[in-house]
């Protein structure tokens, strides 16, 4: 008799590919390099000034994106990049609104939307209420009853 073996289901990487704080030189001393390695390929990017993140974007051409942007209102104020090649475009916006929310760069105007996604808040005040009530209940006794809170 032989024994069963389990089979283990590894989760594919999100990102297949990066390259960081590479100088914006590379767009016009290096160009089919840059083609070569990132083609067509879709992901989030970064660009810097002088070390400091000034702006986040997504693409679904980085190459070009990036390249759009030494000529577009962020031309002159940006002298590195970061790009990051994503498996599959599908949660590449959802991506980049995360990013921007945590870093919070000065280049952007939005803040990115999570439209999908529940905003804890709410339930963290409820959770902590109860618990405070709880507590006071220990401390002083069962004189005080705790108020429902509701969903």
């Amino acid at each position: 008799m032989s024994a069963k073996r389990k089979t283990v289901h590894r989760a594919r990487q999100l990102i297949l590919g990066y390259l960081e704080s590479v100088s914006r030189e590379v767009f016009s001393d290096f160009p089919r390099v840059l083609t070569d390695l990132v083609g067509r390929e879709h992901g989030v990017y970064a660009l810097y000034k002088k070390g400091h993140l000034y702006y986040i974007g997504l693409a679904t051409n980085l190459r070009t994106r990036i390249k759009n942007h030494l000529r577009d209102k962020h031309a002159g104020k940006w002298d590195s990049f970061s790009l990051y090649l994503v498996r599959k475009a599908d949660h590449i916006r959802e991506l980049e609104s995360l990013i921007l929310r945590i870093a919070d760069p000065k280049g952007n105007r939005t803040r990115g939307k999570l439209p999908r996604a529940s905003n804890l808040r709410r339930d963290l005040w409820k959770g902590i209420k109860i618990e405070q009530e709880t507590k006071l209940i220990e401390m002083f006794g069962s004189g005080i009853k705790p108020r429902k809170v509701g969903k």
